[in-house]
């Protein structure tokens, strides 16, 4: 999350927050870590910080 460019990011939170099996799934630890590196990161990846917060709002509504 740290040096990719868009479209990588973009394709992981895809398929980590809602494609991967649930033993490959990230934690909520992990989750929050990345909203974080995404929201310094600014500008277009603030949108994957986004979809990382709603991904922890909704598995704290679970």
């Amino acid at each position: 999350m740290y040096n990719e460019n868009a479209a990588a990011v973009q394709f992981a939170i895809d398929f980590l927050l809602y494609e991967a099996a649930i033993e490959d799934a990230p934690s909520p630890e992990e989750v929050a870590q990345w909203r974080d590196i995404l929201m310094k990161r600014g500008g277009k990846f603030e949108r994957y910080a986004h979809l990382c917060q709603k991904w922890l709002e909704e598995e704290a509504n679970q």
